[in-house]
């Protein structure tokens, strides 16, 4: 998948010497991806063509365009290569560093936070009271979203042995061990077990 991200952008901007490419280069770069459409390689009118060739076409109305999570995504694996390419002394600065789109989200998007009440009627509900899971993670995963505040998707993947005892104090440790995933680097952590 990278591989191919920074074949876009060298088909896009041309095959150059990486010192030539300056923050011109990428945010040329940018705008030339709001203008290309989705599937690009799979619509017959631009299969045969070079990005510059279709960027030349002029307006894409009858396709969707990239979308701008999809634009950020590209975006994000040329800044991993060009933060590569400045820890290796090839570049003095990365020049896709920070050039993402800002992405709004509608209001529907954003997630309300659970109240007492909400509260209630998850742990005083009959399965709770009556310890009628057909699961551990049914009756677990609430549990240690309350007390931790962890991410879902960092409790789905925790393992026993990442809830231990240190130094007389229960802690869950959020890590990226074996086939772990965490979100940033600042997301692996100790959380003290309430």
């Amino acid at each position: 998948e990278v591989k191919s991200c920074i074949e876009l952008f060298i088909q896009t901007v041309g095959n150059r010497q990486i010192d030539t490419i300056n923050r011109t280069v990428v945010r040329d770069y940018k705008e030339a991806l709001l203008r290309l459409p989705s599937n690009l390689r799979k619509l017959p009118r631009y299969r045969d063509k070079t990005i510059p060739e279709i960027l030349a076409m002029g307006p894409i109305e009858e396709y969707r365009r990239l979308s701008a999570v999809t634009v950020n995504k590209l975006l994000r694996r040329i800044s991993s290569f060009f933060k590569y390419a400045v820890a290796h002394g090839y570049l003095a600065a990365n020049p896709a560093e920070g050039i993402q789109l800002s992405i709004k989200k509608r209001q529907d998007e954003f997630r309300d936070a659970l109240d007492s009440t909400d509260l209630k009627v998850l742990f005083e509900s009959k399965e709770y009271r009556q310890d009628r899971f057909n699961r551990g993670y049914q009756f677990w995963t609430p549990i240690i979203a309350l007390y931790t505040g962890c991410r879902i998707e960092e409790i789905c993947q925790l393992h026993l042995d990442d809830i231990r005892q240190e130094g007389g104090l229960w802690l869950v440790d959020i890590n990226d061990a074996d086939e772990k995933k965490v979100k940033s680097l600042s997301a692996k952590r100790l959380i003290p077990l309430h």
